[in-house]
């Protein structure tokens, strides 16, 4: 990428114009540009091939008039939101189109995407199942496999286990730098705020890997040379789906500081590596199946160790599945969380109870709130008001 603005300068501003400039320059250049949407997408796949992914997400702020035609209203309004946009032609630069089975109301939008949205070379229904089990790495497997023979049928190339180790390579080294830069707001007075850190997931999701690193450690950089901040309120966790609309902004907006989260856009995009020095397409498998952090996939606990007919207790069970959001809290010193279900989002509503327990458990209060994808930004916002301030007593 050209250009003399570095760092946090430049994520504001790609945002501000458009975020797929770059991925568009790179279609008119002869690159295959493929959208996916959530977080079981082996990207590793798509780059070894040279294709560039990028992200889909919706938009908050337009109304849903096109997708309204074609599915219901109770269903979820972020997948919902990026249908819409799509209909309308907004990511109409995208030569390819890849949608896992991540959850039912992106499985069912998928049922008549391809028939109202047809124009596109390659389109593709990833299977990935819901259990992290023998059986379901199984399945996995079968298909990564038919992934990979569909991506060389399009391209006409070999993905060959080179270009793939060197693929994941670049993809955990991301992973690092954003562990790295997260790692920074455990100071403290974090020196990024959670505002930001969304806008670069956002932009770093919108360019090749290779470039969104550059772009990594650019803002590391940035960062790492700041004037120290004050603290400016309660350190808050932040749990849900995909929260590239305004939740975060509004959460800092009434005073707290978002120092962590377990989000789609968040932490579950890189807080697992793909193991090395095994088999790449194991390796894939496991990180993107067994590691998930997403309330879709059911992690099994295992079983060594138990009696015959012995079971886990309900405590062992949610320490096992959601332990994650603990040690989130205790390392990133949370005096609280938050956590925001889309409305009809049944993975994380189900989920709600265990994930509530986990954190109250070692005395993390928490908040839950839900609404749509666009938010009631008044009502929401008297709330988290008033539950900050029960922080602050």
């Amino acid at each position: 990428m050209s250009g003399e603005k570095k760092g946090l300068v430049r994520v504001q501003e790609m945002l501000a114009t458009d975020r797929f400039a770059r991925a568009k320059e790179l279609r008119q250049e002869g690159k295959h540009v493929f959208g996916y949407v959530c977080c079981f997408v082996p990207l590793e796949m798509l780059t070894a091939l040279d294709i560039v992914p990028v992200r889909l997400l919706g938009d908050p702020n337009e109304p849903q008039t096109e997708a309204d035609k074609h599915v219901e209203t109770i269903m979820c309004s972020f997948i919902r939101s990026v249908f819409d946009i799509d209909l309308k032609g907004r990511f109409s630069f995208l030569d390819g189109l890849v949608v896992p089975h991540s959850c039912d109301s992106v499985c069912m939008t998928w049922g008549i995407w391809p028939y109202y949205n047809d124009r596109r070379a390659f389109k593709y229904f990833l299977n990935v199942p819901h259990s992290a089990t023998d059986t379901g790495e199984e399945l996995m497997s079968h298909a990564i496999q038919d992934f990979k023979e569909k991506l060389e049928k399009f391209t006409g190339k070999i993905l060959t286990e080179d270009a793939l180790c060197s693929a994941i390579v670049q993809h955990n080294r991301q992973r690092a730098l954003l562990k790295e830069l997260y790692n920074l707001r455990k100071e403290p007075a974090a020196p990024i705020t959670g505002t930001e850190v969304k806008q670069l997931l956002i932009a770093i999701m919108s360019l090749p890997v290779d470039e969104g690193n550059a772009l990594l450690e650019e803002v590391l950089d940035d960062v790492k040379n700041r004037a120290p901040r004050k603290a400016v309120g309660p350190r808050i966790l932040v749990y849900g789906p995909a929260m590239d609309n305004e939740f975060i902004d509004l959460v800092e907006s009434c005073g707290a500081e978002v120092v962590i989260d377990d989000a789609c856009l968040g932490t579950r995009f890189f807080s697992a590596d793909v193991e090395d020095c095994i088999d790449p397409y194991l390796a894939l498998n496991r990180r993107y199946l067994r590691d998930s952090k997403c309330p879709r996939t059911y992690r099994r606990p295992p079983e060594e160790g138990l009696a015959p007919g012995q079971t886990y207790s309900y405590e062992e069970d949610v320490k096992l599945r959601l332990g994650h959001m603990e040690k989130y809290s205790r390392e990133w010193k949370a005096d609280g969380a938050i956590f925001y279900v889309i409305r009809f989002c049944d993975s994380h509503g189900f989920d709600i109870p265990d994930a509530r327990d986990a954190l109250k458990r070692h005395n993390i209060p928490v908040l839950v709130l839900e609404g749509d994808y666009a938010l009631t930004k008044e009502q929401l916002k008297t709330r988290i008001q008033a539950f900050l301030e029960m922080l602050d007593q």
